[in-house]
């Protein structure tokens, strides 16, 4: 299960493969965005 807030903003650094499919659980308005779709407005706690 993926958490999707501040302590995954480390990942808007790096380039991700584009097949990366990894999505997030949480919380619940993020709940099944893909990962290399995120923003820093998105990764907050």
């Amino acid at each position: 299960e993926l958490r999707c807030d501040c302590r995954l903003s480390w990942i808007l650094g790096k380039r991700l493969p584009e097949m990366t499919r990894a999505a997030c659980a949480q919380p619940p308005e993020l709940k099944g965005k893909f990962i290399t779709l995120l923003s820093s407005k998105d990764l907050w706690c």
